[in-house]
């Protein structure tokens, strides 16, 4: 599981210092439950921050999981008003904070750079200025080794680096007037503010080598300039000046977040760092680790023309959302964490669609060996090549397979993953399961070794189940597979049905036929086809409005068919779900959705299909998440709310997914809805999302989905969500080539 730290500084709220940190959240992508341990084992991400919880001038420093909200006290709040915080600064490996600590006297006051494991253990004086000079705004250098900070002595200002191995410190050359800085990714340079001339809101904004070489301005003038950690932008807090209503006789201005590229460039400016039409000022921007989000303070204005208390806001890279992280009030010192792994591609594949199967079932010890639940953190090893089944055999040539996986009775609140055997359990989840439910979803997984996957819960017991819909085997042999817009091609609700003509709710024990290839309109004013040569298609089934408990399973179909003993839908009476499945094409190009119980409402999207003409072919790797909005992973760490522009999820060219993937797998997760809502997966044709649904969930419901979708010229997808708002996790098992 992945998790995001941040520093900040506090008045009276009262938080107790945590020894060891929350492994897991349960319900949401990691479902394990709370364990002690190390904290420094623990900590991910963190954010920096300075709060003065009642605005009273007696901060503190903690530090705060943005995942788990579990929170460190640093440096304690002191009673005396003549000590301070400021600039709370994180080394990159998380484990020792750098702050200002200012000291004051009766006659004059000074500060210097100290610094503390992020335990609040060992803090140490590391410079040592003149009474009535400061030390302020640390930051450090991605080694660890030093620190550059701003030394103020009069009305001189210039930046300075302590190197923490000797202790020594110098003064870098061509840096006069300095008041912030950031240290490039590589080390190589730090970008810094200059102060602002007489009269002027913003300061030019420069770069130069640590040995005061190199100077060179970026061409814009701002405040608290950070850098990218690609290394190829800088961010900045500048004075909107185009605004009639930003300057008050006071100077008190409007103040907006933008970026600009190191190298020369076009500025971008965020709109969304000004939320409303009031006076407002972001400040501080930070990159979040993986450099997709940026976070800021943001402050108003009361009356009388004095700012109101900062809050902790993010933005996404791209500018789509913002919106508030901390309500207590805060100033942003720092963010660090972790570079995100690359994901280890297996071979290009092709894909083998059978006729769905049971191969697990751990109440009749179906694969299992025995008929008993399973453990939590006791994973079950289920053979899959060289296992005859109804389907027939997986080939010992097999590289992943897709199943259908079933969790059902389990006694807790837990999460099911799915994983090669051999490899270490993921920090990610592929089913999510209330005490009593019972849930589906669709897993594509790699083989390990010995052609077999491990099926692991995290809480409880549970029983297991799982149907084979195909495989996968590396090279030319196979089927490629294509994914396309998503286009709704059924749906029985009769004022809703788009294509087909048989409408209504279908009945216990009825079936209904639906046409999956030629050619589909959808409403993007363009159309979608599928070969008549298609074996297989992937849909989005939707069961909802059902007046009894009931399973819906989805197969192809012929005049002799029986109803196999697999499920792709498990409902509860009036309950809207989806699922994805990849169904074999049966006879003239039709599917068949077979229901068991009372009447329901089927719904089926289409996202693509399985044919001998396609030339794609599917590149399975190891599950990685790429998103994770409650912890700042790939998106910025808000909710992403109904009615503004969709969330931008980034696949192709990010982690080790090459830049010309047309498409890929991931397993979505909804988490924390405010109420009950569904998210939609599309390219956008013309800004138009579909109206399409690739997962539902009910008012605070955790639930996932697998989802395929086709990528953008630069790699990415789009995920809306459709009412109130909610958290989104996205987990990548694979992707498209060709």
């Amino acid at each position: 599981m992945s998790m995001r730290i941040w520093l900040q500084t506090s008045g009276r709220r009262r938080v107790a210092a945590a020894v060891a940190l929350a492994t897991g959240l349960a319900g949401a992508g990691s479902a394990s439950p709370a364990t002690a341990a190390p904290i420094l084992g623990e900590l991910q991400n963190v954010v920096a921050l300075v709060e003065d919880g009642d605005h009273d001038g007696l901060p503190r420093v903690v530090a705060v999981d943005l995942l788990s909200r579990v929170t460190i006290e640093v440096f304690p709040e002191s009673a005396s008003p003549r000590l301070g915080y400021g600039g709370a600064a994180l080394s990159q490996d998380r484990t020792r904070v750098a702050v200002s600590r200012r000291t004051t006297d009766d006659s004059m006051s000074s500060a210097r750079i100290v610094v503390a494991q992020i335990t609040g253990s060992s803090p140490e004086e590391v410079t040592s200025p003149q009474m009535g000079a400061r030390d302020f705004a640390p930051a450090w250098s991605p080694d660890g080794n030093r620190i550059v900070f701003v030394r103020q002595a009069g009305e001189e200002f210039a930046l300075h680096i302590v190197d923490l191995r000797d202790r020594s410190v110098v003064r870098v050359p061509n840096t006069d007037g300095a008041v912030s800085a950031d240290w490039e990714p590589t080390g190589g340079r730090i970008v810094f503010a200059r102060r602002p001339t007489s009269g002027a809101q913003d300061g030019e904004i420069l770069v130069v080598a640590p040995d005061g070489t190199g100077l060179r301005s970026v061409g814009v003038t701002g405040r608290s300039p950070t850098w990218d950690p690609r290394g190829d932008l800088i961010a900045f807090s500048f004075t909107e000046s185009t605004d009639p209503n930003s300057f008050v006789p006071n100077g008190r201005a409007v103040r907006l977040i933008a970026t600009v590229p190191v190298e020369g460039g076009p500025t971008q400016t965020y709109p969304g760092t000004r939320p409303t039409e009031a006076r407002t000022a972001a400040e501080h921007p930070r990159w979040a680790p993986d450099g997709l989000s940026l976070l800021f303070d943001l402050h108003g204005y009361g009356l009388d023309d004095n700012h109101t208390p900062s809050q902790l806001w993010a933005i996404d890279r791209s500018g789509v959302r913002s919106g508030i992280v901390l309500f207590p009030p805060s100033e942003l010192g720092d963010v660090a964490g972790p570079a995100l792994p690359d994901v280890v591609p297996s071979a290009a594949s092709g894909f083998h669609p059978v006729r769905p199967a049971r191969v697990l079932d751990t109440r009749s010890g179906l694969g299992a060996g025995a008929a008993a639940p399973v453990r939590a953190q006791e994973p079950l090893r289920l053979q899959l090549t060289g296992v005859t089944t109804s389907a027939g055999s997986v080939p010992t040539s097999a590289s992943a397979v897709a199943l259908t996986v079933t969790v059902t009775e389990p006694t807790n609140a837990t999460d099911v993953r799915v994983y090669p055997t051999g490899t270490a359990v993921p920090n990610v989840s592929n089913i999510n399961a209330r005490a009593g439910a019972t849930v589906p979803n669709l897993v594509i997984v790699r083989l390990g070794d010995d052609g077999s996957v491990s099926l692991q819960i995290n809480a409880g017991m549970a029983h297991l189940v799982a149907d084979i819909a195909g495989y996968f085997t590396p090279g030319p042999d196979g089927l490629g597979m294509t994914a396309i817009r998503s286009t709704r091609i059924y749906d029985s609700r009769p004022d809703l049905n788009p294509q087909n003509v048989q409408k209504g709710a279908v009945g216990p024990e009825q079936s209904v036929d639906v046409d999956v290839t030629g050619t589909f309109s959808s409403d993007a004013a363009t159309t979608v086809q599928v070969p008549d040569s298609a074996r297989a298609v992937v849909v989005n089934l939707t069961g909802t409005e059902p007046t009894a408990g009931t399973v819906v399973r989805a197969y192809p179909a012929s005049a002799e068919a029986a109803v196999p003993v697999v499920s792709n839908l498990n409902l509860g009476r009036g309950q809207t779900a989806a699922g994805l499945a990849i169904v074999a094409v049966g006879e003239d190009g039709r599917i068949r959705l077979h229901n068991s119980s009372g009447s329901v409402h089927l719904v089926v999207d289409l996202v693509g299909y399985v044919d001998t003409s396609s030339t794609s072919r599917f590149v399975p790797v190891a599950p990685a998440r790429f998103l994770d909005t409650r912890a700042g992973v790939g998106a910025a760490p808000i909710k992403t709310r109904a009615g503004v522009n969709s969330l931008k999820l980034n696949v192709g060219g990010h982690r080790g997914v090459p830049a010309g993937a047309t498409g890929a797998w991931f397993n979505l997760t909804g988490t924390e809805p405010e109420v009950g809502t569904h998210f939609t997966v599309f390219v956008p044709a013309g800004k138009v999302a579909p109206n399409v649904s690739s997962l539902n969930l009910g008012r605070a419901e955790t639930r996932a989905n697998l989802v395929l979708t086709t990528l953008d010229a630069a790699g990415s997808a789009r995920i809306a969500n459709r009412a109130g708002s909610a958290h989104m996790i996205a987990d990548v098992a694979g992707y498209l080539l060709g």
